[in-house]
């Protein structure tokens, strides 16, 4: 009937007004911004919080405003840096929901997400993530001071660390002066038989410059002076030079030294990996009593293992971690005199870590130990044609070796080296010519040819070897034999004076002899006399 239609209408009018003011409510009293636009970009309905959160009057909106007036009052505000139609393109490429923030001059942060509706219209969701933007801002600037401050902190440390590189570097030439004049005095004395005196002389300059040269080279390797220079080669080409080197001392501390021999080849830098390899055979012959020192290798699929084993003490498993640690020395073989700092291990360590090689040590104690260092290996093809370049020869010392009244010039600087240079030489039976310029050598000389120059690097002011060397060439010929002594270890140095016989501060007296002999002929014929 009539009434009854009437009845479910208004039934379902009161349903549908309660609904309507049921979703209004939920709108109204919720944290975000809401409103919805229809197909035509009117607007349909929105909550007090958009209006909020928009700084909009209420009186403003009506339904039906168009987007467009909204756009363009948020525009004329500063509060939208757009227009309309860069909006609506951002809809057309969205397709659908899209989130993106806007940051209103009063420092508000809203986030606002756009979805579509299915008749065509989309409704836009505004949150204030002002706290949550405010919050990511400050860490990021946290995170920002954090890492200037540790950039700072690392090239603070840095200029430290080369400063101290820089420091020890320049104070390395004056600490190895007097070491070298005391080693050229010492071997003078030792030509005139005074062999207990030298005996001890020698064995505490010995002392010292190990413990010298430890120092600066730990000191080049933290200071990134050292850098490694890998390449393939044959392993027994180091290992060969090894044995020649530690022979003599393994004879005269009674212990036998075996070296197997490997034609592995392996990939390195050869000078590196043969400083590893010498501190682990000096410990080995260091401090083993009695027995033998092995050497030997292992391929052990794409790398090659090389193994120092002694039998000596052994070490406690307690003190493993601690020996690659600088100044952590172990109590010497009985009756040794060799002091140390313990830093021969730390320097293996820090040449490991730079060449990438592992390094392990196994012990007991009682029975001995093995140093071993992994290396990567490579197929002898890949070797074929590489060689570790020959060590410098070194012929016996001989007391009745003499260089038949050669005329020799050693410029230095330092007039103690001179004296201690000429004490040494002439016990040799040279003739020497003593300068501290080339020009100087050029006047004393008069014409007169000498057999050879030894001739110190680095010299007063800006002068160097090098040049001085060439004022002699330009009046003496290009061919005059020299050789260079220095403390300077840098490879700008090293490539400045390629070519030349070089010997390093403080000088081994046997090394220059040796290199002397094998220069000169042994009988060389005297120049004309020096005026």
């Amino acid at each position: 009937s009539r009434d009854d239609a009437m009845a479910v209408l208004d039934e379902a009018s009161q349903a549908i007004r309660f609904n309507h003011e049921l979703l209004r409510a939920t709108l109204e009293n919720v944290s975000q911004g809401i409103c919805v636009f229809d197909r035509e970009l009117r607007l349909a309905s929105w909550n007090r919080r958009f209006l909020e959160l928009n700084d909009l009057s209420a009186g403003f909106l009506r339904v039906g405003t168009d987007l467009t007036e909204i756009v363009a009052l948020l525009a004329a505000r500063g509060d939208y840096k757009s227009d309309i139609d860069a909006l609506l393109e951002h809809r057309r490429q969205a397709k659908g929901a899209a989130v993106y923030e806007r940051a209103r001059p009063d420092g508000t942060v809203l986030e606002i997400a756009l979805s579509d509706m299915p008749d065509g219209g989309f409704v836009a969701t505004y949150t204030d993530v002002t706290e949550r933007h405010n919050a990511a801002a400050a860490l990021e600037r946290r995170v920002a001071e954090r890492t200037t401050a540790l950039a700072l902190a690392k090239a603070e440390a840095e200029r430290a660390n080369l400063s101290k590189t820089r420091f020890l570097a320049a104070a390395s030439h004056d600490l190895l002066q007097p070491l070298h004049a005391a080693r050229l005095f010492s071997s003078a004395l030792g030509e005139l038989r005074q062999e207990p005196l030298v005996g001890k002389i020698d064995a505490s300059l010995r002392s010292v410059e190990t413990l010298l040269g430890a120092l600066l080279d730990v000191s080049k390797l933290d200071g990134g002076a050292v850098t490694a220079q890998p390449r393939a080669f044959p392993i027994d080409a180091v290992m060969a030079t090894l044995a020649e080197e530690f022979s003599a001392i393994a004879r005269e501390r009674g212990l036998a030294l075996t070296m197997v021999r490997s034609s592995a080849g392996v990939y390195s830098d050869p000078a590196l990996l043969r400083r590893i390899l010498q501190n682990f055979l000096s410990n080995a012959l260091r401090y083993t009593e009695a027995g033998r020192v092995l050497v030997g290798c292992r391929r052990q699929g794409a790398t090659v293992r090389i193994e120092v084993w002694d039998t000596g003490p052994g070490i406690p498993e307690t003190d493993l971690d601690d020996i690659f640690v600088e100044f952590q020395r172990l109590a010497p073989r009985t009756g040794d005199t060799e002091q140390g700092l313990g830093l021969g291990l730390a320097i293996v360590g820090r040449i490991a870590r730079m060449l990438g090689h592992p390094v392990t040590v196994r012990s007991v104690v009682g029975r001995g130990s093995c140093f071993a260092v992994t290396v990567p290996r490579v197929d002898a093809a890949a070797v074929a044609s590489a060689a570790v370049a020959a060590e410098p020869e070194v012929a016996p010392r001989r007391r009745n070796l003499g260089f038949g009244d050669a005329l020799v010039v050693c410029i230095d600087n330092d007039a103690v080296i001179l004296d201690g240079m000429a004490a040494l030489l002439g016990g040799w039976d040279c003739r020497v010519l003593a300068a501290t310029t080339a020009e100087q050598a050029l006047a004393r000389l008069d014409g007169a040819r000498p057999a050879m120059v030894i001739i110190d690097y680095r010299l007063d002011g800006d002068v160097t070897g090098e040049s001085a060397l060439a004022t002699l060439r330009a009046r003496l010929g290009d061919d005059l034999p020299a050789i260079f002594i220095t403390a300077d270890h840098t490879e700008a140095t090293r490539q400045r004076i390629a070519g030349h016989p070089v010997l390093y501060k403080p000088v081994n007296p046997g090394a220059l002899r040796a290199l002397l002999s094998r220069l000169l002929q042994p009988a060389a014929r005297p120049a004309q006399p020096v005026r």
